[in-house]
């Protein structure tokens, strides 16, 4: 929908996915460049604070990448639906769009990770198991979305839900998941031999603490 000098015109029809594909190229590609670099940095603060914070465990870590990848993207989807349509543009809905999806992707260093930190020799097996689960949302989201979009074009309906399984999950792996068994998990630890550092690789397990 667009007024008469081709600007979108932004009525309580319009929604910020709406808005960002009727903009620009980079109102499309923001969101996913977000969630890269929320991907590279999960990573890159997972792997810090296993390997130096002390007081740390493997599975508090876990449970820290993985409240942000799914409370994060919550918060942003329930702003999105209290949202008023008509306060929305382009540079709004893009934000926070890019935020959810920078957030989102620090479940990576969550769940994904966790698999390895379980059972790294069936982790191939259960990561499968996991992902072809993980089409049905895929598949069945899809129908539910296009039946409330066809009867009431409600993208704020949308939002709501999907802030909703977003919170569920959170709290179902906060409450739930399990971190690596005793002495499966390494970490690395400088030792002085002499007059050399040596890099010894020691277990680390599920409470452990790092050296400083």
């Amino acid at each position: 929908m667009s007024s008469s000098d081709g600007s979108p015109s932004i009525t309580k029809r319009n929604s910020a996915l709406t808005l960002i594909t009727a903009g620009a190229p980079f109102f499309l590609l923001a969101p996913y460049l977000s969630g890269i670099v929320g991907l590279v940095l999960s990573g890159w603060a997972s792997d810090g604070v296993v390997h130096r914070c002390r007081h740390v465990s493997v599975l508090t870590a876990r449970k820290i990448c993985m409240s942000i990848g799914m409370f994060g993207p919550a918060l942003v989807f329930a702003s999105m639906a209290a949202a008023d349509p008509s306060t929305m543009d382009h540079a709004s809905a893009t934000a926070r769009l890019s935020v959810a999806l920078f957030c989102g992707r620090w479940a990576v260093s969550g769940y994904w990770t966790n698999m390895l930190d379980l059972r790294p020799e069936h982790a191939a097996t259960l990561m499968g198991v996991s992902n072809t689960l993980a089409t049905l949302p895929g598949i069945f989201g899809n129908l539910v979305t296009g039946r409330i979009l066809g009867e009431e074009n409600d993208w704020g309906r949308i939002w709501k839900l999907t802030a909703a399984v977003y919170f569920v999950g959170g709290v179902q792996y906060l409450f739930l998941a399990q971190g690596p068994p005793p002495g499966s998990f390494k970490r690395k630890r400088k030792v002085n031999v002499g007059d050399a550092n040596v890099i010894e690789v020691v277990p680390l397990v599920a409470g452990d603490t790092p050296n400083p």
